[in-house]
């Protein structure tokens, strides 16, 4: 009886046609690592090699290098419209809201948990401390613009409509993109038909600036001074009072020290430094394009960067 023949070895294949083991996968062998030696085709994990009889099945596509740290990108939520900063100052504000929430304490958790940094930060710090500060201005502003009592908008719906309204009244982001990324913000958190009431309100709002909306949305100053006062400078109307009787100025009067006061309650604080003697010199951080400070001869304000002015988008 004669022997069975001998299959034909790796040497006496065809020029050109690789074995089944070496072209499971070309692409995981090459891109093991950029810039290492390729894996042989025994080191692939099981199931990739190609079953007897059947060609080879193509490899997973390599994964393109991930972002250094310096440079790492904000995650986006899977299926998110928003943008990573707005949605992080919205979350801050419904977090104020529904539980009485530090924004201090959570907006930093919030920008690490989200790997927001530099410009992405600076608009997600300023949208949430900025809306906060000006709510009671802008909640009088939007019971003009809306057909709804503020109580019967959804708290969601009403935190997008503040953040909208801050960016179109109080920063140099140009209205269509306050208005557009307000309205994906409010399809992310609430659906399509909220979508169509937030985009109404903040087109009505974008048809007047602050000082016009205020004049507009609060009480005459002559007839109830502390309603005008609660809604121009954002305080409660019993914060107004105590620092009215505090101050010792009657009712009837033009509340000037009050209204002094409350306007520089909301001003943001501004970055101080201090010129150590023996270290540093104020002239030195004067020169280097700080500001004096105002109370102490050793302090100078820090400058905003003209740069800084290119994260409003």
């Amino acid at each position: 009886m004669n022997p069975p023949p001998r299959r034909p070895g790796p040497q006496s294949r065809r020029p050109g046609r690789p074995a089944p083991a070496e072209s499971a996968r070309p692409a995981a062998a090459e891109s093991a690592k950029p810039g290492g030696s390729a894996k042989s085709g025994a080191s692939a994990k099981s199931g990739a090699s190609a079953k007897p009889g059947r060609g080879a099945r193509p490899g997973p596509s390599p994964r393109p290098p991930a972002p250094s740290a310096g440079h790492a990108r904000p995650r986006r939520p899977a299926g998110s419209r928003a943008d990573p900063a707005r949605s992080v100052a919205w979350e801050v504000l419904q977090a104020v809201a529904q539980r009485d929430a530090y924004a201090n304490l959570l907006l930093p958790s919030l920008l690490r948990e989200r790997g927001l940094a530099g410009r992405d930060a600076a608009l997600a710090t300023e949208l949430a401390y900025g809306t906060l500060r000006g709510q009671g201005s802008y909640d009088a502003i939007i019971a003009v613009c809306s057909d709804r009592a503020l109580e019967q908008i959804d708290p969601p719906i009403l935190q997008v409509i503040r953040l909208g309204v801050h960016q179109l009244l109080a920063t140099r982001i140009r209205a269509h993109a306050a208005v557009a990324t307000s309205v994906d913000l409010a399809r992310d958190v609430a659906g399509q038909r909220p979508a169509g009431f937030v985009n109404a309100i903040l087109r009505k709002v974008a048809t007047r600036d602050l000082a016009a909306w205020t004049e507009i949305a609060a009480p005459e100053r002559a007839a109830d001074p502390v309603g005008y006062l609660s809604v121009r400078y954002s305080h409660p109307r019993w914060i107004v009072s105590a620092l009215r009787e505090a101050l010792g100025e009657t009712p009837g009067g033009d509340l000037a020290e009050t209204s002094a006061t409350l306007a520089a309650d909301g001003v943001r604080p501004r970055v101080t430094l201090c010129a150590v003697p023996g270290l540093a010199s104020p002239a030195e951080l004067v020169t280097g394009g700080s500001e004096p400070a105002r109370w102490s001869p050793f302090g100078v304000y820090l400058r905003m960067r003209q740069a800084s002015s290119r994260c409003w988008r």
